[in-house]
């Protein structure tokens, strides 16, 4: 998901940050939805469907009373659950900043920055793929040593100090080293 994530950002940021000819833009737009569409097929490929599988789904399904009862079950159980309600918490409260800061990126990329398409998308896939590097050695060591729960605490602060960043941004420079 994070290299979907990361072929995700390109295009946007090619064709929404600065005023250039885009059919390159669609080139890599294609590039890209072929290659999501080779990691469904090589995911997918394995997995195999017989009739017996839907089979054993329908006969659960007449066996209970309906979903909707299950589905509210469920939510009544979720919604005890101390575990549940801090991690979506955590979602809303930690992580969604960084989903919104991607439009706000594109916008301080083209009319703060008056970057063009290209350098805006270097500054926005450079920390992606630090990240997609390092993350598996330093997330080991982290976890390793704090435990998951303190790490994703601990990893709050610099977060939060990065995005204070972002408010004294100058140039590309800055803002690739804010972004990562």
């Amino acid at each position: 998901s994070n290299i979907g994530g990361l072929f995700g950002t390109i295009v946007p940021t090619l064709l929404l940050v600065g005023n250039r000819n885009n059919s390159l833009t669609v080139i890599i737009f294609a590039v890209v939805l072929g290659l999501n569409a080779l990691f469904y097929f090589v995911a997918m490929k394995p997995l195999n469907e017989t009739k017996k599988m839907y089979k054993n789904e329908i006969d659960a399904l007449d066996e209970r009373e309906g979903i909707f009862k299950d589905i509210f079950e469920n939510l009544k159980t979720a919604l005890k659950s101390k575990a549940f309600l801090t991690y979506i918490l955590f979602q809303v409260l930690a992580l969604s900043p960084g989903i919104v800061y991607f439009t706000a990126f594109l916008f301080m990329a083209d009319y703060v920055l008056v970057l063009d398409g290209l350098s805006a998308t270097i500054a926005d896939i450079l920390p992606g793929v630090m990240l997609l590097v390092a993350a598996p050695f330093i997330g080991k060591f982290i976890v390793k040593k704090f435990g998951a729960k303190r790490a994703s605490m601990i990893g709050i602060i610099p977060t939060a100090l990065a995005y204070l960043s972002l408010f004294f941004v100058q140039n590309i420079v800055q803002l690739t080293i804010a972004y990562c």
